[in-house]
């Protein structure tokens, strides 16, 4: 008897086969091993960018380095934040800037970059402060508190100075804005409203160079309400001041007409 070549597979087998190439398809795929960021080496790449006005990449490296440690703050985590700040500030991106800002003061406020992020935070709202005769409230009013609180919380601070520099830049703003507006109740000829907002200026404004403008309109008003002794005592201050020449011009000619009118 010839033996049969192509035997049928044993009964027993054909299961245990199955099984077999079953298990093969279902292994676990290895999953690739990540390799750690080095936050230190990326965070000095970032500085060398932003060093040399690299701005919009630096962003992209100082983002990765922020957001990879926000779960449980890193020794770099603050730092990050402070720089994209200041990187999308570099780049006119305002409220970007002011989120990183932000979130350095509440999430870092006994770090380094805390005072640091206040002033940055106040420079984006001058940034982005509209044409001065236009609402000031969410902008440079904004920045005036923001410097204010620095000033309060960190009097001695390095930073100070600038800090001082930018709040006599953001009330000369504000200033200018008040002697718009008062200039205005002067050609509508509304001069009880003209000396009521002049004397305003003269009281939230005292360190600005333009109070003295503003004394020059409350002269003016007091002047056309026929209150000339008053009006006289004002241009005094006026001219025995630091105010520039041609408002003290100004206050002589506006004394000599109430002079002459009172002959």
């Amino acid at each position: 008897m010839i033996p049969d070549l192509n035997p049928r597979p044993i009964a027993w087998i054909t299961p245990i086969i199955s099984i077999l190439a079953l298990s093969a398809t279902c292994k676990p795929k290895t999953s690739p091993v990540e390799v750690p960021i080095n936050i230190e080496e990326r965070f000095a790449e970032a500085m060398s960018l932003y060093e040399s006005g690299q701005y919009a990449k630096a962003a992209q490296i100082f983002q990765s380095v922020a957001q990879s440690q926000r779960d449980g703050l890193h020794a770099y985590t603050d730092d990050a934040e402070y720089y994209l700040g200041m990187c999308f500030l570099m780049t006119r991106q305002f409220t970007e800037a002011k989120g990183a800002f932000e979130w350095v003061i509440k999430h870092a406020s006994s770090g380094d970059f805390a005072p640091l992020a206040y002033i940055g935070l106040a420079r984006a709202y001058l940034k982005e402060a509209p044409p001065v005769y236009r609402d000031q409230s969410k902008t440079t009013e904004e920045a005036i508190s923001i410097l204010e609180t620095f000033l309060s919380k960190y009097p001695d601070h390095e930073k100070a100075p600038e800090a001082k520099a930018l709040l006599s830049e953001a009330r000369d703003r504000m200033a200018t804005k008040a002697i718009m507006a008062i200039r205005v109740y002067e050609n509508l000829m509304k001069y009880e409203a003209e000396l009521h907002y002049a004397d305003l200026c003269i009281q939230e404004f005292p360190e600005s160079p333009l109070v003295w403008q503003a004394k020059l309109f409350k002269a003016r008003a007091l002047y056309f309400l026929y209150r000339d002794d008053e009006a006289l005592s004002v241009l005094g201050e006026i001219e025995s001041s630091d105010a520039n020449g041609e408002i003290k011009s100004e206050a002589v000619i506006l004394r000599n007409q109430i002079l002459a009118r009172k002959q």
